[in-house]
């Protein structure tokens, strides 16, 4: 293909202009690799709380920015409510998901949660046994 013949016929601009990018895309195709994209379908799909959490969190941004304009009573009580319900729930997925590491009893699953869940900063020893004493 010559791009000299090409763009030497009297078409118009946005005829050349066409033939330009379908030139580029040729090229592009030709010579450049696709990047491969993980896509985050595939978690959402494990855990729909995860969705859940996702628009409850959206909706305490929102009251957020609502009580931050206006500082009624009203606007506070909704977002300390939401906020509360935000933490509920995401203490109850996190409860949850230890539930399912404990009851999967497998050693080495185990181990690997506890050495994500502990770093340096959050390390916190606990006083009491599990018989609380």
């Amino acid at each position: 293909m010559s791009i000299n013949l090409e763009f030497n016929s009297v078409c118009g601009v946005n005829f050349n202009v066409v033939l330009f990018l379908r030139i580029v895309t040729v090229v592009i195709d030709a010579y450049v690799p696709l990047k491969k994209i993980r896509s985050a379908v595939k978690y959402c799909i494990k855990c729909p709380i995860l969705i859940i959490l996702n628009v409850l969190f959206v909706k305490k941004a929102a009251l957020w920015r609502r009580y931050r304009v206006d500082k009624s009573l009203e606007n506070k009580n909704q977002y300390s409510n939401q906020a509360a319900h935000c933490k509920k729930l995401v203490l109850d997925f996190e409860k949850a998901k230890e539930i399912r590491v404990v009851n999967k009893a497998n050693i080495g699953s185990f181990y690997r949660y506890v050495n994500r869940c502990l770093s340096g900063r959050t390390f916190e020893i606990s006083h009491r046994r599990f018989d609380n004493r």
